[in-house]
């Protein structure tokens, strides 16, 4: 995770609500990585939030907007968005945690971090909550 996270970030039930791009680019401008390039793998999401950004703005989108046209429109992913209507948070699946308890829908950005999608025929899970964790 970022450095730059509000303190005990996993402690909260969305800890991503509040981080902007802008937060991005704060904690890469001063980023140092712990390994050479090449000599240790290490799963990051933020690397892919960050590819995303890299895409949207080379489009001259937002990432949504990018992600319905090259992404969800040619599925036909009608349900699946990163801001849904009030038809689509009708129809979003109830998220719950490791116990099992009813959990908050995690909030999405306008940026590379997750999308949501409600119940449609064609698809019925619900991908959402945070892609960076």
């Amino acid at each position: 995770m970022p450095g730059n996270m509000p303190p005990k970030w996993w402690t909260l039930p969305n800890p991503m609500v509040d981080y902007t791009e802008g937060k991005l680019y704060e904690f890469l401008s001063s980023y140092v990585p712990e390994y050479e390039p090449g000599t240790r793998y290490e799963y990051a999401n933020l690397g892919f939030g960050l590819f995303g950004v890299a895409l949207a703005r080379r489009a001259g989108k937002s990432y949504e907007e990018l992600l319905i046209e090259r992404v969800c429109n040619p599925l036909g992913l009608s349900h699946t968005r990163i801001t849904l209507s009030a038809d689509m948070r009708r129809h979003l699946v109830q998220p719950h945690d490791l116990e099992l308890k009813p959990t908050p829908p995690g909030i999405c950005r306008r940026w590379p971090e997750g999308v949501r999608s409600a119940p449609t025929p064609r698809i019925s899970p619900c991908f959402s909550r945070h892609a960076w964790g």
